[in-house]
């Protein structure tokens, strides 16, 4: 019984290691596409120029869902296309789709940032009135 605790924490370990440079190698690639893009380095100087870390925060979620709703759009659009039997052209139904999915990831980069604002308020009220 004793032999089989050693090689069994090896796999583990193993695999834990592996998992661990996988998710390594995603972060990295992750973040050259957006270097690529100039998302990091406009948020990092929206957060420079005004001096807060809560802007340049906002300024990379903002423009991070912006971009992710662009391809998530353009899906979508290619999907309703199909769905509802309607003919458009290859360049339109990417412009369409592409520019409503850009303008539903903003509206929700909006929505989700009044939110995280408004439970930090309210979490920080009830921590000054709870708390000592």
């Amino acid at each position: 019984m004793g032999e089989l605790v050693i090689p069994i924490l090896i796999v583990i370990a193993l695999v834990l290691i592996g998992f661990g440079l996988v998710l390594g190698l995603v972060f990295v690639g992750l973040t050259a596409i957006l270097l690529g893009l100039g998302v990091l380095t406009t948020a990092t100087l929206a957060g420079l120029l005004s001096r807060s870390f809560a802007a340049g925060f906002r300024t990379l979620a903002l423009l991070g869902l912006t971009l992710a709703g662009i391809p998530a759009g353009i899906i979508l659009s290619w999907i309703a296309e199909h769905h509802f039997n309607v003919n458009l052209p290859f360049r339109e139904n990417l412009l369409f789709g592409g520019a409503c999915g850009a303008a539903a990831g903003l509206a929700i980069g909006f929505l989700g940032l009044g939110a995280a604002t408004f439970a930090y308020r309210r979490l920080a009220a009830w921590k000054t009135r709870k708390l000592p």
